[in-house]
């Protein structure tokens, strides 16, 4: 791949034009202002060092839309006719100035032959001080990173993962836990049934089991006995329904210790009224839809329940299932890792936000003194650097006054030596 360079054949001597070439250098390439008067003030020759030719070409139409005489050269042209020129201007003296007569050799003493002259050792090139590394500054900088979201993300990294594994911890403990605590409520609840429940009267069975529903958090009780069997839930008119689902359930799973149903009576009184329309009495009928109204909120509503099966010691053909509603217990979990959720998010919220205060408070003396470094390179030493502060920000803006100091001091030396 070629590469290319600028050379400026006559340096712009126009006031106006020098001073709009330094803006468009700034514009253009996001030079300082000190870089960009460096450029503009060049003496003919190269503006810069082997590029490629997009760069270059940049360079080139700034120029040339100033009026100033430049050309685009390749390197290998730029390299020979460099070293022709150089070559020619050491070969000719300056106009006006005749070279001095070189001096006779002094012969070496006849005792002592003198040693062999060394041979010739050519002198390292000076370095071109070119615009190429001026150009390239602003794209490092632009490449710099910042020490602010390093500070905010290794101070809040602990923190968020602090909280997400609280959360989780939640999430995974919590559910076994309330289950073990419900499936042992339920258990009691089977005993005390089985204890009050008086097989031997099955006119009372249905009362005594009503009453058992109305305790807290039973959802159900089911009571098998060699004669019959007895079902009451929480919605006694829908019984009918529910405890044919609860029976077909255990039938399959006589092991179970969770039961989930979904209520879907909604559906069924509705189909049972569009199968049934023409046999069914209007009254029927009007009782069967106000039914099917009334359930229409809770339609799709999944309940779940906590099962326990107790057998009668004295009879065990006769058994007591209940079934414990979880679903208040499993809202209260949700909502309790929800609450610990939000506190996470809005504790690190309020972290991130003192901390972008503190970093802010941190960095700013930092950034104030490379601004006051970037003076001095620039060689303006007459400002002092002033920084009340007992740490180590403090030192470091203590050592780069004192080195501001010695280089003043050292530059006085060499203006008296030059007087």
């Amino acid at each position: 791949m070629s590469e290319y360079t600028v050379m400026l054949r006559q340096s712009p001597t126009d006031p106006a034009v020098l001073g709009e070439l330094v803006i468009q250098l700034q514009r253009g390439f996001h030079l300082s202002e000190s870089q960009a008067h460096r450029l503009a003030t060049r003496p003919p020759g190269p503006l810069l060092k082997p590029t490629t030719q997009a760069k270059a070409q940049r360079v080139f139409d700034l120029y040339r839309s100033l009026g100033i005489a430049v050309d685009l050269t390749p390197c290998a042209a730029q390299e020979i006719s460099g070293v022709a020129s150089s070559a020619a201007q050491a070969a000719s003296p300056p106009q006006g100035l005749t070279p001095p007569p070189a001096a006779p050799p002094t012969p070496p003493p006849a005792a002592e032959p003198s040693p062999p002259a060394a041979p010739e050792q050519p002198a390292p090139a000076a370095p071109s001080v070119t615009a190429t590394s001026a150009l390239e500054e602003p794209e490092r900088a632009r490449r710099r990173g910042s020490l602010r979201p390093r500070l905010l993300l290794g101070t809040l990294t602990p923190l968020i993962l602090l909280g997400v594994a609280i959360v989780l911890v939640l999430i995974f403990t919590l559910p076994p836990t309330l289950n073990r605590i419900t499936r042992t409520s339920a258990t009691e609840l089977a005993s005390v049934a089985t204890r009050s429940v008086n097989f031997a009267d099955p006119t009372a069975i249905n009362t005594e089991l009503s009453l058992l529903t109305q305790e807290k958090g039973v959802g159900f009780v089911l009571v098998k006995t060699p004669l019959a069997t007895y079902f009451r839930s929480v919605h006694p008119n829908n019984d009918w329904w529910i405890g044919a689902q609860v029976q077909r359930f255990l039938a399959a799973h006589p092991t179970a210790r969770q039961f989930s149903w979904r209520n879907d009576l909604t559906s069924v009184y509705q189909r049972l009224l569009a199968q049934n329309t023409a046999a069914l009495a209007p009254q029927v009928r009007q009782h069967i839809a106000s039914q099917a109204a009334r359930l229409s909120k809770g339609q799709g509503q999944v309940l779940h329940f906590a099962l326990s099966t107790v057998a009668q010691p004295s009879s065990p053909g006769d058994v007591v299932t209940v079934g414990v509603l979880t679903n208040s217990s499993l809202d209260a979990v949700r909502r309790l890792t929800l609450l610990i959720a939000a506190v996470v998010v809005v504790g690190v919220l309020i972290a991130a936000l003192i901390l972008s205060v503190v970093a802010s408070q941190l960095l700013r003396p930092i950034v104030q003194l490379s601004r006051v470094a970037d003076q001095i390179s620039l060689g303006k030493l007459e400002q002092p650097i002033e920084m009340n502060r007992n740490d180590e920000i403090g030192q470091l803006a203590e050592s780069l006054e004192r080195m501001r100091i010695s280089l003043l001091a050292a530059l006085e030396r060499l203006r008296r030596r030059r007087r």
